[in-house]
């Protein structure tokens, strides 16, 4: 182990930093690359589908695909095919794309709700309509 070598943040290999400030390995970096264009994608025009994300961020639709079968995406594009079934072992929930695709969802649903559900912002207002302002 040279002491150059660094432990990857997503899957724990050793790797040998290109840059200072990296810290993914290539194959986890390219991952997040490919899953932060897929995001940026369908934030920017949701409930598309894979062929329209394929053309949009230049990845293949079976890269799209597979990544939505890890579970990675937060937000699936139409069409591409997720898991109907968990296959987690028994007393082990969680672990399959299934389940975390569920949770995934669970959580972009609450996530909408509490952003729909915020009142007006409480801030510095530039004039009070209640009051009229009196000169001395």
């Amino acid at each position: 182990m040279g002491h150059r070598e660094r432990t990857c943040r997503e899957c724990s290999e050793r790797y040998t930093p290109t840059r200072f400030d990296q810290v993914h390995c290539r194959t986890c970096s390219d991952r997040l690359r490919d899953v932060h264009l897929i995001h940026d994608t369908l934030f920017s025009s949701p409930n598309q589908s894979v062929d329209r994300v394929a053309i949009a961020t230049g990845l293949s639709i079976e890269r799209i695909r597979d990544l939505a079968a890890e579970g990675a995406l937060r937000a699936v594009p139409v069409g591409a095919d997720m898991p109907t079934e968990c296959v987690c072992p028994p007393g082990e929930t969680g672990r399959c794309a299934y389940c975390r695709s569920k949770l995934a969802l669970r959580f972009a649903e609450a996530r909408y709700e509490a952003s729909r559900h915020v009142g007006p912002k409480n801030g510095m207002r530039m004039r009070d309509t209640d009051r009229t302002r009196r000169r001395a």
